[in-house]
């Protein structure tokens, strides 16, 4: 049986990058063009003396671990000043959304971030200036679901 051709859904839109926001005292941050996030977990085994993992254990959520970049130069300094003296001891919650046409949003909740450095990288040129913050969280949900279950 050969394989036959179907025709792309032309009506179905994919997901993009949306909006990603910061809410910090009251005030809310959105001239964020890229956010990179990451929490891997890290899991043990138990090995014998075959060539096979025995078992594994459930493992250790680590801290996550991103990077946010300002599209606005300006907006990311006021983020500086919103947090403060001590800014890289603040605590703050990410939000990112993506969504497309007829379909349910998708939510991710970063909460426990706290920034790690502040990048600049400027060049001559027509373009804004822009803005990196290296940062680490706590927990991150998917659309409200935890990654393991508390026991």
């Amino acid at each position: 049986m050969a394989n036959q051709y179907t025709a792309p859904d032309v009506e179905n839109f994919a997901y993009n990058f949306s909006r990603a926001e910061i809410t910090l005292n009251g005030r809310i941050f959105s001239a964020i063009s890229n956010i990179s996030h990451n929490q891997a977990l890290e899991e043990g085994e138990i090995r014998g003396t075959k060539a096979y993992v025995i078992k594994r254990t459930r493992g250790a959520v680590g801290l996550g671990e991103g990077t946010i970049e300002f599209s606005d130069f300006e907006e990311a300094i006021q983020f500086i000043e919103e947090l403060g003296d001590g800014w890289a001891e603040k605590v703050f919650t990410s939000t990112i959304v993506y969504s497309a046409p007829n379909k349910q949003p998708l939510k991710y909740e970063l909460t426990g971030c706290r920034l790690l450095d502040h990048e600049v990288d400027h060049e001559e040129g027509a373009e804004g200036l822009p803005a990196s913050f290296p940062f680490s969280f706590m927990r991150r949900k998917i659309n409200g679901k935890e990654m393991l279950l508390e026991k």
